[in-house]
């Protein structure tokens, strides 16, 4: 069975809830003979399972889930117009709907315009107290989830500002790097004449550093490492950490030839300066520039394989892949 996104099963589910819900209601708005209420009916339960059909097959959520939320508050604003307050109930459901199809915000927009709508339909057909009961009911529903929704909103950014970054040095880490790198090699396959570099980085004898000097001065040596390297990378140039002592940088738009004079530059960087405790550190550069049917990790080898060709020939030097 495909694995789904949260956002492809929460409109499955949605849309798989919507049609069961609705064709009871349907069959009896038929056999009532109702047809405009029947075919109000028809027209959601025929959308939903457009869009599930949309989303079970392509996986593309974004005009899916607008075109599901657009469809939920029309409908029932329709169906109030129609039918009157007795078909009110149906607004709390549309609402918690509209919370999981969009962000907060606009959820809360689009329901509090939903409800003034119906509001002013129901103007004359409920007593003061019913109608100001059932205006701040919903609007204390939409309140409620709007609060609740942000806060899992923000704790979601966290979690995944967290998955993708490296704890220690605040770089990307190894999960990041392989997404970016399926990216470039995307990227490479539709446009072949676009050209990205990788520059794999190994701080050299990096473990005798820790033996002599402990984890904590290492972890610092990396800390202040990355941040060095960060200062000379520009524009689509990221820095990641592979593991250990090993980073890699990707340049997209970049050639080898581009890319060797900034990895030499960031070899003249660290050769001159003095980390914790004057200690001082060399880097072994690999350098591969991205080739037409190759995997991302073919290419994260080359370079992988240019940077130990650099340790074999003496350490602290930039080599470049074949």
């Amino acid at each position: 069975m495909k694995n789904r996104s949260p956002e492809e099963s929460i409109i499955l589910a949605l849309t798989s809830a919507a049609t069961l819900c609705l064709m009871p209601f349907l069959a009896w708005r038929l056999l009532e003979q109702d047809w405009l209420i029947a075919s109000l009916n028809l027209f959601a339960v025929l959308s939903a399972m457009i869009v599930f059909a949309h989303v079970y097959i392509t996986g593309q959520v974004i005009y899916a889930r607008w075109g599901f939320a657009i469809l939920c508050a029309v409908e029932l604003i329709l169906t109030i117009v129609l039918k009157g307050p007795s078909q009110i109930g149906w607004i709390y459901p549309v609402i918690i709907a509209l919370f999981m199809l969009l962000t907060p915000s606009v959820a809360l927009m689009i329901s509090m315009t939903m409800s003034s709508i119906i509001a002013g339909v129901l103007w004359s057909q409920l007593s003061s107290l019913a109608y100001y009961q059932l205006l701040f009911s919903i609007l204390a529903t939409a309140l409620f989830i709007y609060i609740f929704t942000e806060q899992m909103f923000k704790q979601h950014r966290v979690l995944k500002q967290l998955s993708i970054k490296d704890p220690l040095t605040g770089v990307g880490n190894r999960r990041a790097l392989e997404d970016k790198l399926l990216e470039l090699m995307s990227y490479k396959r539709a446009y072949r004449d676009n050209t990205s570099t990788l520059i794999l980085i190994d701080l050299d004898q990096f473990k005798d550093i820790n033996d002599q000097h402990g984890h904590n001065i290492g972890d610092q040596i990396l800390i202040t490492f990355a941040s060095l390297v960060n200062q000379k990378l520009r524009n689509k140039e990221c820095l990641y950490r592979l593991g250990g002592e090993e980073f890699v940088i990707t340049a997209a738009d970049k050639n080898r030839d581009k890319a060797s004079i900034l990895a030499e530059e960031i070899r003249e960087l660290i050769d001159m300066f003095l980390f914790t405790n004057g200690i001082h550190v060399t880097i072994s550069i690999g350098i591969a520039e991205s080739q037409a049917n190759e995997t991302s990790q073919e290419w994260l080898g080359r370079a992988d394989a240019a940077m130990y060709k650099a340790k074999g020939a003496g350490r602290n030097l930039c080599c470049v892949a074949a």
